[in-house]
């Protein structure tokens, strides 16, 4: 299976990922390859890391708001 997210800090996030799936999974080659029993639980927790560190990172001011939604002057 191949997922693909866009976001920033792409290697913070790689990093824990790799760190997640090492508490869950075996690591069968490299540091990227896991046997995994049931692809959907380790779908969820790929899109929960990801998704709670691209949280991690506040908007700080309204205009940052505006411009990140699209909704700038």
């Amino acid at each position: 299976i191949m997922i693909t997210i866009e976001c920033k800090h792409t290697a913070a996030i790689e990093k824990a990922l790799i760190a997640k799936f090492n508490e869950y999974y075996d690591c069968i080659a490299g540091n990227e390859y896991f046997e995994v029993s049931d692809e959907a639980k380790m779908i969820n927790l790929f899109v929960d890391t990801v998704m709670y560190h691209m949280n991690q990172n506040a908007i700080p001011t309204a205009d940052d708001w505006m411009r990140r939604f699209g909704l700038n002057k």
